[in-house]
């Protein structure tokens, strides 16, 4: 069931109702404006990257530097203890990430070598 509901969180089941992996799943609410040169620059996709994901609001309210350059598509779903915007300028909660990608590429994986090994067993 742990596993499940962290699969459920990464892929949209929480407070902000989005997936915290760039274009994942195709037909989701996912990241659109990291905060990634590569990206925003050149339009290049980056489908698959995890993003940070949501920080305690006590941190990023003292982060210095970060500047959304678009409305807060989530403002509803902000709170004190949390908050993750889908904005180039916040570096904090939407910079896609190369350990916690190359974790997710390794967990996806592991879970379709589950699935194969389990086809046919009922």
């Amino acid at each position: 069931e742990l596993e499940q509901a962290n699969f459920d969180w990464l892929f949209g089941c929480n407070p902000w109702g989005t997936s915290m992996v760039y274009g994942l799943p195709s037909w989701g609410d996912t990241p659109v404006d990291p905060h990634s040169a590569f990206t925003h620059l050149k339009k290049y996709p980056i489908d698959g990257g995890l993003v940070d994901g949501p920080v305690y609001g006590s941190i990023y309210n003292n982060l210095i530097g970060i500047k959304l350059y678009e409305p807060d598509e989530y403002k509803t779903f902000q709170s004190n203890l949390a908050v993750y915007h889908d904005d180039y300028g916040d570096y904090s909660t939407n910079e896609p990430t190369m350990d916690g990608t190359a974790s997710l590429i390794y967990l996806l994986a592991a879970k379709e070598n589950e699935v194969r090994t389990n086809k046919g067993k009922k």
